[in-house]
């Protein structure tokens, strides 16, 4: 099971990293031999099983490529996230908070943490009520014009 493990992280460990704005893609096309579709979400699951993996694997497996992959892909998301321009649309970006804190740990990063708690605090200022900005509108605007077609017209995105 280990060599397995070991084998897959590798070779996910190959995903390119050359779009700082998207991170990397998460899907891989065997017969075309491509990778594609980046999506926050996933990249934040896959960073979340790559740092377990190193916290487990360091001493006994060889994590050096899934460490330099990890810390290239969290360096993109980090400086993403600390930009003054960081307005995520949707909670998808959440899922990079337990991977930075992880790694910032790991890495000795204090980057890496200013950045998880930045998207923390975002996040949990923004939800505290469990309501996304979208519904938020809806939920005011209904107050006010509950048969109303502007309810209708909005779209979630």
């Amino acid at each position: 099971a280990l060599s397995m493990a070991q084998k897959t992280l590798d070779f996910l460990a190959t995903a390119p990293l050359d779009d700082p704005d998207k991170g990397f893609p998460v899907r891989y096309n065997y017969e075309k031999k491509e990778w594609s579709r980046p999506d926050y979400l996933s990249q934040g699951q896959a960073l979340e099983s790559f740092t377990r993996a190193i916290e487990k694997g360091r001493g006994s497996l060889d994590t050096k490529s899934w460490e330099e992959f990890v810390e290239t892909a969290l360096a993109y998301q980090s400086k993403r996230i600390l930009s003054s321009d960081w307005n995520p649309v949707s909670t998808n970006e959440a899922f990079l908070i337990s991977p930075l804190f992880r790694a910032a740990k790991l890495f000795d990063s204090p980057h890496f943490e200013e950045a998880a708690l930045k998207a923390t605090e975002h996040y949990g200022e923004r939800h505290i009520d469990m309501y996304e900005p979208v519904q938020k509108i809806k939920k005011v605007l209904g107050q006010h014009f509950r048969h109303s077609w502007l309810l209708s017209s909005i779209q979630e995105t």
